[in-house]
């Protein structure tokens, strides 16, 4: 019986689902809630987590010997299950709840003899049932005996159960006409010496049918004993016998206490509390009762009694009325929500806590920590060794620490759920390390021993603490250890043992596997051969000498045998115990390499060998001949390509004497993916190629010929059949034939081409992802220089959405000789082409042809959506023809061949097959697993409504090279879920889909999102309201209000932080410049806070105003993203907007809305599709669409809006179910919720838009990300992600149960109805106590501290002259604000955002799914701002606001030609000081007037006071005098006047430098300059002058080139010039328009000669100048280096490259241990890093690799060692520390370090030092 117990409870754990959680050493026991319940449950090994309908089914019909715990709600209405057969152990549920749960099941039999069946969630218990709701469920069985049912447990029999702070509800049916038979509201029968012990337990489960049945507990007989107390049912019970809360008592011992029937119970026989029959109980009652307003006796004769009899009864047996016991005040009940007002237990009515207490007990614990999510909690101590936290649920882990000398540390598991917990963790004792010897294993031999914690070998590794030979010692906690001793050629030893194991040493012994000789007998002639034998990664020696005979054991081994001048042969052999002999026979090379006798390929094994050879090196294979001489099959073998990379590049010349190669398959190439890698300077001819290139790597090249090409390469009737797929991130190009060219000669006007003739694709093309610099095309992609055509053509589908894509040629290239101008001549392309949106065309993309040179060739019409000049497009039949004889007499036409296509005379066409392409549009790239997924599901890469292919086999595979976390695993043909995602944030795996059909293969990369736990969401929710408690900003306030109305949240914004926000939007909503969106939002936010709108006081006024009153007067001439906000304002019901101003604003929404469904913003004369509004508005119209009613006639337009919006909404939803961005996905969140539409149901090819939102939480689980802006500009970003995504968690938590209908978030109300709701009566007016305080604290360099008020100013945005994406909108911000601290604050609160704010300046600024950024529509296009109209000459962190200042941000096409341009603002004279004392800048404005090509600025007297003053008082560090204005700005010279007074002042009483600013450049003058000029000056005056010289003299013109710039820079004073400097002077020169692009240099004239400065180029304000310092003034000039020769140029051009190459170096690097025990760092090159290597070092430079050393993974690197040695052994340490590793490379020019790469993390980072 023992054994077959053993085996059931083996299988149960190989079949179900379970997650093991180990709390070795310790033993942790979670208590009961009440302390007056006590009981406990071992959470251990064996206890098994459950989260999901399915892993809960899992357990149905099982023997479960263990524990089972619930860690999530779990749904159970699309999922069948049969009851647990039985539980020995404890059921713990956490408080959650198990919901729609269907039972059902039949007697055995009906004899005497037939055995008790039990129905329920638990078929029998013996054991515990705790902190579990059973909702909903519904129980059912047609057998009249033998047949127990209950909603959570069957029967009790022979056991002892306990039932505790559990509920239930729903239906349990039974036969009316039942006789032995029980049900029970919780249990149905309790029998045989079975006892039960039921605490906290409530019910309003409705029994019908059946006999012996009660509200609680159905048949008690002949039981132990019964103790019921806490406990209460309302289920109505209809039966033929049967009581309130006990059917059928027997003569056992029953105490009851506070419990009572508040049901109606209805039959022949019926009792308030039990049917005791006539039996004698020992039945003790204290405060029981039943509803007697339901149940009364049939006369007062006959009354409605507790029992059938009173013997034994001690205490009474009470009826009370309904709304008595509605109001019993009982001990252990309280009231709560749902309950129809009857007291519940007390565990009920906190369900809903947000935070629960956790109380763990551990004697001679010191400390204990509970982490989550990364965030650790540590417990306080209180008396008696207990522990205390309060806690969300979730997962932890925790660490139980002891001072105590005998005891270790406990760690372990901890669910918290929906309720208080206690558990109890035993530290185990602590004991000596064990030391474990693997003996028996010869010297030389590696062996290697692992031990496991738990009884085998999937439990957790444990890491040696020390290892010394084959010595391990081992720091092990008391408890079971498996271990397992491998080493090659001995058997595996395998076994446990326990801790304390006797004298602390174990010895492991190992036996040999006995060896048999194995011979090779090979034929090769009289050349000795060289064979290898090899088993995985091992290689094995020879027996003797001549290297024919190996001693091996039994076992698969695989052999090659090479010899010089014969091809290799491959095989495998199989030892089973006996010598044998292999016999190899040699096939000789056929030919030299010469033109004359070129190798000949006949073979899978020639062409192998030859492949190998080039690829070895080998020179004549390189540079040498070879000829195809039969059809080859690789048979899909794994293939390298022929020249695997540039360095290695084929050179030579090959003839596929027109045969054909079928079955390629190149898949694990590494950035040169093709038959061949790549070409340089190489002829292939008269080859057909059949197969398949993938690549899945970034930054590759892939073609179905060769991955690339270089040099003069002519490529010759060639075809390529073979499906190309790459990745498109990086891809440096993707083509049928050639993936990418260039010529190889840098910066050189040289005659080189790749030329390819006669040939044509037949292959198909694909690029997945998007990349917007990537080109693909059917013949050629990527393209650098010259690629000519003649009489080729693609008929294969080339397809990449997310590219530049073209029918021929990606790119085109460009002439890079005086002979060498690409050209296409007699092409054409038929094969359908998809690329990006407007870069997409017939023949090519990019590049430059001319028309000239695009002679005769053609397309087929709709294969492309453009074309360029110079194609031809064919439309018909005849066409088609026409087209052949202009094609040229090596073309023909046959409507059997090719399609019907033209194909070229003399071949036999293969015709394109776009199948395996049509197949593959139907599968997803991005496929995911959602929240409730299961353990053991499966991916669908199927997209919605999209059937498989007949014949075509679907493969989804992961390889080394993708990304794998650990969540997925293979299952057949597919993935499958291996684990839970329990990081709270979605995670992205890579794999590949390939489709098959009739041996033809075409794969894609695919990504594979694993979102996170559903509980996660919820926690997710809770740890953001935590950050928000002290927060007043407006909309997280309005959230707050919204997350502490749903069930059991208790954290709310602080009293504090709520009076502060009234006080700023009352304040700012009393100014009359206040927005209809500034009001709009108003209603919404103070309706939430329980503020009248319409009784508002601002701070300091007696007079009160209705904002509600100011936003209905206002004429609704707003834009359509704010209609949705004032119409939801509305519904509040103080607005009341009238029928025109409704219908006015709808028709805003209905006008806004495309063709797509979508509402479209517009700037630049395009529209951009506005996801966000479009989400508010349906919001916004839900309650026209749901009502009855259409008082204002827009119910059919709402209607139609919300029906095509929610058709758009579904197209335009990402892949992976997002729209982009978390801003978005939870703005459609809120609409759809709002509609009635579920977000969860909101599904792309099966990814929801509610799972989506995970895609942006961030690591910590505080918030979510936003991945567009950068700086303190992008941390606003993240806010108000995280303020819109947590608002989209209320939304979801709101409505998961589906207990919400159509729930809007903005309103707080279901959108029944049409009308207005009416204010509510108990909201109270707003009086703004004080100003408030704004929460943005400028951090903006110059800024100072804030003062203490507050100010107003409004801001625009516009991104054209004609449209606003925000309209003069206020906003309150703290006084001495900026521009900048205004402006990310809009962005901010609009869910915008920018880039380059951070640097003064924008650059960029993003809406939705639009950027637009500088450069855009020009070279001088670009992001201005204006105040009040003008234009500050200042960046945005240096312009302080006033109240009342309106500020606007706007895009121009050309900033020189802008009508404010001219408009600086006026600054009244005023000197200016930003930023911090001690750092400031004094700007001090000039007067200026103009006399011919010269321009006199002078300081006024007053301004120069001002500015001693403020630069003294602030310790300014910089004094700027800006001589930049609309009337300097065309003056060729800026001649700036000081009096010499003012100088001297600056050297004698601030320590600031003085920069004069012009249009022609800027000059900073250091102190000890100033002072020299001031020593030095003759007048009271002093001139500094700079000069851009407009007309220089020839000499000087030739002199710096016809695109250089001549600066004249000059300091005088009376008739003296100043020209020497004993400081230092920093001149920055603007770079004029001409060198823009170019390589320049600053240089100094001296007469015929230019020195050359070192300088840089610098960006300030969106203006590049040229920086460098000097000692003189004289003439200056910015050069073009190409143009003219300086000294140092071009060594500083190739410094520049340098830099620009190490970027592009992507390290890789390992670890691993030495035989000395020591560590040894690798760094791993591929390909392209040794090809940039050995450009760094042609260009004359070193590259060293610089090695880092740390105890610490995230800091405290030291550099170790640095050496040109790509390895470094590292042979000291501290015994025991773990040290981790990093490398970059180093670039040094002689002994001066010139660049160097990033540090880059090493792999297998840490390992611990064991010497």
């Amino acid at each position: 019986m023992r054994k077959k117990k053993v085996i059931t409870k083996v299988m149960a754990m190989l079949l179900s689902f379970a997650v093991v959680f180990s709390m070795m050493p310790g033993v942790v026991f979670a208590d009961a809630q009440d302390t007056t319940a006590q009981g406990s449950v071992v959470v251990s090994e064996e206890t098994t987590v459950v989260s999901s309908a399915a892993e809960l089914a899992a357990l149905g019909g099982k023997e479960v010997n263990g524990n089972v715990e619930l860690s999530a709600d779990i749904d159970m209405s699309v999922t069948d299950m049969e009851p647990i057969k039985s539980l020995k152990g404890t059921f713990e549920g956490n408080g959650y709840t198990i919901s729609n749960l269907s039972l059902s099941r039949e007697a055995q039999g009906t004899g005497w003899n037939a055995p008790d069946v039990g129905l329920g969630l638990i078929a029998q218990l013996d054991g515990t049932v705790q902190n579990v709701k059973v909702d909903n469920v519904t129980i059912s069985s047609n057998s009249k005996s033998k047949v127990y049912a209950g909603s959570i447990v069957g029967l009790v029999t022979e056991a002892t159960a306990k039932i505790k702070n559990c509920a239930a509800s729903g239906l349990i049916t039974m036969p009316a006409d039942a006789t032995t038979i029980g049900a029970g509201g919780i249990v149905g029968g309790v029998l045989l010496g079975g006892s039960l012990d039921m605490y906290g337990v409530w019910s309003s489960v409705e029994l019908t049918g059946g006999n012996y049945v009660g509200g609680l507990i159905g048949t008690c007989q002949f039981a132990k004993s019964i103790s019921l107390e806490n406990c209460a049912t309302i289920g109505d019970v209809r039966v033929k016998t049967g009581g309130g809360i006990i059917g059928w008592l027997t003569s056992i011992p029953v105490s009851a206490k506070q419990v009572y029937y508040g049901g109606k119970i209805s039959g022949n026989t019926k009792y308030g509390f039990a049917y005791n029959k006539n039996y004698s109980n020992n039945l003790a009652v204290e405060s029981v009762y039943f509803d007697s307003d339901k149940n009364q006796g049939t006369s007062s004769w006959s009354p409605f009694e507790g029992v059938t009899t009173s013997k034994g009864l001690t205490g009474s047996i009470d009826g009370k009325s309904t709304e008595e016991l509605k109001a019993l005040g009982m001990q252990g009940f309280a009231k709560a929500e749902g309950f129809d007002g009857y007291p519940v237990p007390k565990w009920l009515a906190t369900l809903g806590n947000a935070e629960h207490t956790v109380t763990v007990k551990a004697e001679k614990a010191s400390k204990i920590t509970l982490s989550k999510d990364g965030a650790d909690t540590v417990m306080t101590a209180g008396g008696g060794d207990t522990f205390t936290a309060s806690l969300a649920e979730g997962k932890y882990t925790f660490k139980a620490e002891t001072e105590a000398v005998d005891k270790d540390e406990a760690t372990g598991t901890l669910i918290v759920g929906k309720t208080d917990k206690t558990v109890t963790v035993t530290l185990p004792n602590k004991v000596a390390d064990t030391v474990i010897t693997v003996a028996g294993v010869a010297e030389g031999t590696t062996a290697r021993l692992t031990v496991y914690k738990g009884s085998n070998e999937n439990g957790e590794v444990v890491e040696a603490k020390a290892e010394e030979g084959r010595v391990y010692t081992y720091a092990l906690k008391e408890g079971t250890y498996f271990y397992k001793a491998e080493a090659e050629e001995y058997k595996t030893e395998t076994g446990t043992f326990t801790v304390p194991v006797e004298n602390s040493v174990k010895t492991v012994t190992m036996t040999a596997l006995h060896k048999f000789d194995v011979t090779f007998n090979v034929n090769c002639g009289e050349v000795a051969p060289t064979i290898k034998v090899t088993k995985g990664d091992k290689t094995y020696a020879a027996k003797e000498e001549a290297g024919k005979v190996y001693s091996l054991c039994d076992g698969d081994y695989e052999y090659e045998v090479t010899a010089k001048g014969y091809l290799a042969k491959s095989g495998k052999i199989t030892v089973n115990g006996a010598t044998k002999t292999v016999d190899v026979a040699l096939d000789a090379v056929k030919g030299d390499g010469s033109k004359e006798n070129p190798f000949i390929i006949d073979s899978k094994a020639a062409l192998v060998n030859f492949a190998e050879k080039v690829n070895e090196g080998v020179k004549e294979y390189v540079t040498g001949y070879a000829k195809l001489d039969a059809d080859v099959n690789l048979e899909n073998m794994s293939w390298t390509p022929i020249g695997k990379n540039w360095a290695d590049a084929y050179k030579g010349s090959f003839d596929g004497g027109k045969h054909t190669i079928s079955g390629l398959n190149v898949t694990t190439a590494r950035t040169y993916y093709g038959f061949f890698g790549c070409l340089n300077n190489a002829t292939v001819e008269n080859l057909t190629l059949k197969g398949q290139v993938y690549c899945s790597e970034p930054y590759a090249r892939v073609g179905g010929l060769s991955g690339y090409a270089i040099g003069d390469v002519t490529i010759k009737n060639c075809v390529s059949a073979v499906n190309v797929s790459a990745l498109a991130r990086g891809c440096d190009g993707l083509g049928g034939l050639v993936g990418g060219y260039e010529d190889g000669v840098e910066y050189k006007w040289e005659n080189h081409k790749m030329l390819i003739q006669n040939s044509y694709n037949a292959g198909n093309v694909i690029c997945t992802g998007t990349d917007a610099n990537a080109t693909i095309g059917g013949l050629v992609g990527g393209n650098k220089n010259c690629v000519q055509l003649e009489n080729c053509y693609n008929v294969g589908t080339v397809y990449g959405p997310g590219v530049q894509a073209a029918g021929l040629l990606g790119n085109a290239g460009y002439q890079t000789g005086d002979n060498c101008k690409p050209s296409m001549d007699s092409c054409y392309n038929a094969g359908k082409v998809v690329g990006a949106e407007g870069k997409t065309f017939g023949l090519y993309s990019k590049g430059t042809i001319t028309e000239s040179n695009v002679k005769n060739c053609f397309v087929e019409e709709g294969s492309a959506a453009d074309n360029k000049k110079g194609t031809q497009v064919v439309t018909n039949e005849a066409e088609r023809k026409a087209m052949v004889e202009k094609l040229g007499n090596g073309w023909t036409i046959d409507a059997n061949k090719n399609n019907g296509l033209p194909h070229l005379n003399g071949t036999n066409p293969i015709a394109a097959d776009t199948t395996l392409v049509d197949e593959l549009g139907k599968h997803a790239d991005v496929v995911s697993l959602a929240t409730s997924a299961a353990i053991g599901s499966t991916i669908n890469t199927l997209k919605d409504g999209a059937a498989a292919g007949e014949g075509i086999t679907a493969k989804v595979t992961q390889s080394k090279d993708d990304i794998r976390k650990g969540y997925l695993e293979a299952d057949n043909d597919t993935l499958k879920l291996a684990k839970k995602n329990e990081s709270g944030a979605a995670v992205t795996e890579t794999a590949t889909l390939s489709l098959t059909k009739d041996g033809i293969t075409l794969s894609k990369p695919i990504s594979i999102v694993i979102y996170p736990a559903a509980d996660k969401m919820t926690g997710l929710m809770d740890n953001i309201a935590k950050t928000y408690q002290n927060k007043s900003d407006e909309w997280v306030v309005f959230d707050m209000a919204a997350y502490a109305g749903l069930n059991g949240k208790a954290v709310k914004t602080s009293a504090a932080a709520k009076e502060n926000y009234i006080n700023l939007i009352i304040n700012e909503l009393a100014l009359d410049s206040a927005s209809a969106s500034d009001r709009a939002k108003g209603e919404l936010i103070l309706g939430a806070l329980g503020i009248d709108t319409t009784k508002l006081t601002p701070y300091g006024s007696k007079e009160s105003y209705n904002n509600a009153a100011k936003l209905q007067a206002m004429n609704m001439n707003v834009s359509y993203y704010v209609a949705p906000w004032i119409l939801l304002a509305d519904k509040q019901g103080n607005v009341k907007l009238t029928n025109e101003q409704v219908q006015k604003l709808v028709k805003l929404l209905i006008d806004s809305q495309g063709t797509n469904g979508l509402c479209q913003g517009a700037y630049w004369g395009k529209s951009y599709d506005d996801v966000d509004t479009t989400g508010t508005a349906l919001a916004a119209l839900a309650r026209f669409v749901k009502a009855t009613e259409d008082p204002y006639g827009v119910k059919e337009a709402a209607s139609t809006f919300t029906e095509k919006a929610l058709k758009g909404l579904k197209k335009a939803q990402g892949e992976n179910g997002s729209f982009g961005n978390v801003n978005s996905d939870a703005m459609v969140i809120a609409g759809l919720a709002a509609a009635g539409v579920d977000p969860k149901e909101f599904k792309k090819n099966g990814n929801s838009l509610a799972d989506a939102l995970t895609l942006y939480a961030n690591s910590g689980q505080t918030g979510f990300t936003s991945t567009y802006a950068d700086g303190e500009a992008g941390e606003k970003a993240q806010a108000l992600a995280t303020e819109q995504g947590f608002r989209a968690l209320i939304v979801l938590e709101k409505i998961k149960n589906n207990d919400v209908n159509c729930y809007n978030i903005y309103t707080g109300r279901s959108n029944q109805d049409t009308a207005p709701s009416l204010p509510e009566a108990d909201k109270k007016p707003g009086v703004a106590t004080g100003e408030g305080k704004t929460e943005e604290i400028p951090s903006s360099p110059g800024t100072g501290e804030t003062g203490t008020k507050n100010i107003v100013a409004s801001l625009t945005v516009s991104p054209d002259g004609s449209n606003e994406w925000i309209t003069a909108t206020g906003y309150t911000i703290a006084e001495r604000s900026t521009v900048y601290d205004l402006i990310t604050k809009a962005l901010a609160a609009s869910g915008m955002s920018c880039i380059g704010a951070d640097k003064n300046y924008i650059t960029a600024v993003s809406k939705g799914s639009i950027t637009l950024a500088n450069f855009d529509k020009g070279p001088n296009s670009g992001w201005l701002y204006s105040v009040n109209g003008a234009l500050p000459n200042v960046g945005i962190q240096d312009y302080i606001l006033k109240n009342g200042d309106s500020v606007k941000l706007y895009y121009v096409e050309d900033w020189t030609k802008d009508s404010q341009a001219g408009s600086w603002i006026d600054t009244k004279n005023e000197v200016i000081t930003t930023g911090n004392t001690g750092s400031a800048i004094t700007t001090v404005p000039t007067e200026v007037k103009i006399s011919g090509n010269t321009a006199t600025a002078t300081v006024t007297e007053e301004n120069a006071k001002e500015l001693i003053k403020q630069a003294k008082e602030n310790k300014s560090a910089e004094i700027v005098i800006n001589v930049l204005s609309s009337d300097t700005k065309d003056a060729e010279t800026v001649n700036l006047e000081l009096d010499k007074k003012t100088v001297e002042s600056i050297v004698k009483d601030t320590e600031a430098t003085v920069t004069v600013k012009t249009p022609a450049g800027e000059i900073n003058l250091d102190k000890e300059t100033l002072k020299q000029i001031a020593g030095e000056a003759e007048g009271n005056k002093i001139s500094i002058e700079i000069t851009k010289v407009s007309k220089p003299e020839e000499a000087q013109k030739s002199l710096v080139g016809a695109n250089g710039q001549i600066f004249k820079l000059a300091v005088k004073s009376g008739n003296k010039m100043i020209s020497k400097f004993k400081g230092t002077v920093t001149v920055r020169l603007a770079v004029p328009a001409a060198l823009k692009d170019k390589n320049i240099a600053a240089v100094h004239i001296e007469g015929s000669v230019l020195e050359k400065l070192e300088g840089k180029r610098i960006t300030q304000n969106k203006v590049e100048f040229y920086e460098f310092t000097t000692k003189h003034f004289s003439e200056f000039a910015l050069v073009d280096t190409a143009e003219v020769k300086v000294d140092g140029a071009d060594k500083n051009d190739s410094v520049d490259k340098a830099k620009s190459l190490i970027k592009e170096l992507k390290l890789k690097a390992v670890s691993s241990k030495t035989a000395k025990k020591n560590v040894k760092v690798t760094v791993k090159m591929n390909s392209k890093n040794n090809t940039l290597i050995k450009e760094l070092s042609d260009m004359g430079y070193t590259v060293k690799y610089r090695y880092y050393r740390s105890v610490k993974k995230a800091s405290k690197y030291t550099a170790v060692k640095t050496e040109t040695s790509k390895t470094y052994i590292n042979t000291k340490g501290k015994r025991g520390s773990k040290y981790y590793y990093k490398v970059r490379a180093v670039v040094y020019d002689g002994d001066k370090v010139i660049a160097q790469s990033a540090l880059k993390q090493c792999k297998y980072a840490v390992r611990t030092w064991s010497k």
